[in-house]
């Protein structure tokens, strides 16, 4: 087993994320990898501006998003390699303009997820 680490940088450096090569059999290698971030604030666009048909959104939280990857490495020829991968996604209070149904007017809002 082997592993590698990365950095990420979002909004401020988090710690290294690792990548886990499970196992190799012959030239096949299966890899894989979790990782969750935040954007750690709204900004303030997002939550301050106002216009004709904008209001303020004050009460945002931080975007969650936590992935995962399963990825299966063939090496073909000593300078020739291929890789197949599957990711998995998912968002949490993603922020996005909608219009507000009491009034019409647009506003950021944080989408739950599903």
């Amino acid at each position: 087993m082997s592993a590698r680490a990365t950095t990420v940088t979002i909004v401020a450096e988090i710690p290294p994320i690792p990548d886990w090569a499970l196992f190799t059999i012959q030239r096949r290698t299966l890899h894989s990898s979790y990782c969750t971030a935040q954007r750690f604030a709204p900004n303030g666009f997002e939550k301050y501006y106002q216009a004709t048909d904008v209001k303020a959104s004050s009460d945002l939280v931080p975007e969650k998003i936590r992935t995962f990857e399963l990825a299966v490495e063939h090496n073909i020829t000593k300078n020739l390699r291929g890789i197949v991968s599957a990711y998995h996604y998912q968002l949490d209070q993603l922020i996005t303009q909608v219009a507000d149904p009491a009034d019409g007017f647009n506003v950021f809002r944080n989408i739950p997820a599903e």
